[in-house]
């Protein structure tokens, strides 16, 4: 579910906002709708400023979400201060982000040398420093919207450009393709003969639909997301502001995937052979094969997938050497070093020499000592989880991966699809992988059963160090709202 959450937060400001204005002063308002369902407001600012001698241009974002998931509300902000040179580059942005109980904030900041932009991530407990590399040809947000204002597209024309998603800490090339004047329904039930533009981004899986009038201001944007779709309008300050009175849509249970048949005792199986039909070819690309999920065939929209239970044997639990250090360390939301994470890590294992018996030891412990499963928390890091003992499947899966961390066992999450027992369906899910005698193992802390059966179906994985780890999710958003899944067969332990 984490991985629709940061969709909303990945792309809900359209591309295109304000138009030009002599004193390069801009005040917008805009809602987001799931459906029929306002779901949160969006804030753009943008005033020049002088910094020694030269005028920037301050950008100023604001978002504010408030979601039902499984009956539970949750509540995200995201805040972002970018601020960019004459020439449009971006040269320093502030972002903050309100996901749980306690705030994470990312700043960026262009080297001295012009070719680094430097990156600082601030999580509780933990800061981490990293360099992504650079160029003079990335934007800030508003130079797109000023290009696009002063040179508005014709149909059949497209635009590229480069700019910085700080929600992915990265930089992505977004072009925007010119389709057709068509008449658009807007909020209120208006219609408006608009320019209708699909907007696409190398490192976000989807495809925006943008309706832009004669001033290059986008009025309407839509995306699709999860099977519902995603739009943004701009409105007055006053619409934004006001209190919806539509019902609620909870992504919970509108992103769950139903099954042709039920499994018993899934997570106790020794295998499950599934179908997964696509949409299209795209949808299927992102599954992975490992060494406990193998894929048994393929074609151009379907994948037989047979899931299998997988434990590493007695004569080959150590520790590989060749592991890479990153999914060892600490990092900003896997703080391994934290004190209580790592008092409780090794209190729990003692000096028990067998990697594969600590693991399950502490899989055992997050599910029993996790006392509140929440689904109002939108992505707490370990070090949050340690004191809170809140949240789902992601603060399990964070915790387990820094407990095992904290004792020498190089761990990550995996995100995919669970089977779900009372309701004999798959949601989307985040669990743990650790590394003994050189091969990943799935673990989960959600169920604390020394590893896991064939109800597992895994998407990505990623040691969700630095300026890399929210680019863990992007795999999934290949699939969420397109895939269908058949049971073909089941192998139970004897």
């Amino acid at each position: 579910m984490r991985f629709l959450l940061a969709l909303i937060l990945l792309a809900p400001t359209p591309l295109l906002a304000a138009e030009t204005r002599p004193a390069g002063i801009a005040d917008e308002w805009d809602v987001a709708y799931i459906g029929p369902v306002k779901v949160g407001t969006l804030h753009t600012i943008v005033d020049r400023r002088d910094a020694g001698g030269q005028m920037i241009v301050h950008v100023r974002q604001s978002v504010d979400l408030s979601i039902k998931r499984f009956s539970d509300r949750m509540k995200l902000s995201m805040k972002t201060d970018s601020y960019e040179l004459p020439d449009g580059q971006l040269y320093a942005f502030d972002m903050v982000t309100q996901m749980a109980t306690q705030a994470q904030r990312t700043q960026g900041r262009l080297g001295d040398g012009g070719d680094q932009f430097q990156l600082t991530i601030q999580t509780p407990g933990k800061n981490e420093t990293v360099s992504i590399p650079w160029s003079k040809e990335v934007l800030g947000p508003y130079a797109p919207q000023r290009l696009l204002a002063e040179n508005p597209l014709e149909p059949g024309e497209e635009l590229s450009f480069k700019t910085f998603l700080p929600e992915l800490n990265a930089v992505t090339t977004t072009t925007l393709k010119a389709k057709r004047r068509e008449e658009t329904t807007m909020l209120d039930g208006s219609k408006q003969e608009l320019l209708l533009i699909e907007a696409t981004q190398d490192k976000v899986p989807a495809t925006m639909t943008m309706w832009v009038n004669d001033k290059g201001q986008a009025l309407k944007t839509t995306m699709p997301m999860g099977g519902l779709a995603l739009t943004v309008y701009r409105v007055s300050r006053a619409e934004a502001l006001e209190t919806p009175t539509t019902g609620d849509v909870d992504l919970g249970y509108e992103t769950l995937v139903k099954l042709d048949k039920k499994v018993q005792r899934a997570h106790d199986t020794k295998s499950i052979t599934y179908r997964l039909l696509g949409d299209d070819a795209d949808t299927l690309t992102s599954i992975p094969e490992t060494d406990a999920q193998k894929v048994l065939g393929r074609d151009e929209k379907s994948v037989r997938l047979k899931v299998s239970r997988q434990v590493p044997p007695k004569d080959q639990r150590t520790i590989d050497d060749s592991v890479a250090t990153e999914y060892l360390e600490a990092n900003a939301f896997i703080q391994s070093d934290n004190p209580e994470i790592a008092r409780i890590a090794k209190d729990l294992v003692g000096n028990q020499p067998d990697p594969w018996k600590k693991v399950t030891r502490l899989e055992e412990w997050v599910d029993k000592n996790m006392t509140n499963v929440a689904f109002n928390i939108g992505f707490a890091t370990a070090a949050e989880v340690i004191q809170t003992r809140n949240g789902d499947c992601t603060e399990h899966a964070v915790l387990l991966a820094a407990l095992c961390r904290a004792v020498g066992v190089p761990a990550r999450v995996a995100m995919g699809l669970v089977y779900l027992e009372r309701t004999h369906v798959l949601g989307y899910h985040m669990w743990t992988e650790v590394n003994i005698g050189g091969k990943w193992y799935a673990v989960d802390g959600t169920l604390g059963r020394g590893g896991i059966g064939g109800g597992h179906i895994k998407l990505a994985d990623g040691s969700l160090k630095g300026s890399s780890a929210m680019q863990t999710f992007m795999p999934i958003f290949n699939v969420i709202g397109k895939l269908k899944v058949q049971i073909e067969d089941v192998e139970q332990v004897q």
